[in-house]
């Protein structure tokens, strides 16, 4: 087919096509979006899928009652609760929940420090090995700033 036959649109296409970089430029851009679209799926407080006491539950999907997972109250559950964390974990029950726990609105009451601190393992099954200190007690600026006179003197700063 002919240059002149084609649609403009068509034209255009093909010239956009035969710059590399914007098309892979667009096809990355396209990719990121698609992945934004999953957002709610990738970081949530809510699993994705719970089964407690023989039933499926969706709570991604749906709200769901503190006391449909052994709560006292009829209140939307809040997952990072001690005892609603218990009973999930109690054989026989199953819960599967997304790569990052939180939301961008949610408040970890029940957090071992106040905030704002230091990031730590805290939902990841590792609550007595916070982020950023070894076993020398080094603290996490140190190990991130190192120890030569110039990062000291960062260090003190800090403080």
């Amino acid at each position: 087919m002919s240059a002149a036959a084609q649609s403009p649109a068509r034209r255009a296409w093909r010239r956009f096509r035969a710059n590399r970089l914007g098309y892979v430029s667009l096809t990355i851009l396209a990719v990121a979006f698609c992945i934004s679209l999953l957002g709610e799926v990738l970081s949530n407080d809510r699993p994705l899928v719970v089964k407690y006491e023989g039933h499926w539950y969706f709570p991604v999907a749906q709200t769901l009652p503190e006391t449909t997972f052994g709560g006292d109250f009829p209140t939307p559950t809040d997952y990072l609760d001690p005892a609603i964390r218990d009973n999930l974990a109690k054989p026989g029950n199953f819960v599967l929940f997304p790569p990052n726990r939180y939301h961008y609105n949610t408040i970890n009451y029940f957090a071992r420090d106040p905030a704002p601190a230091a990031p730590s393992r805290e939902l990841s099954g590792h609550a007595s090995s916070p982020v950023g200190v070894r076993a020398g007690g080094a603290r996490p600026a140190e190990r991130a700033f190192g120890s030569s006179p110039r990062q000291k003197c960062l260090l003190s700063t800090m403080k």
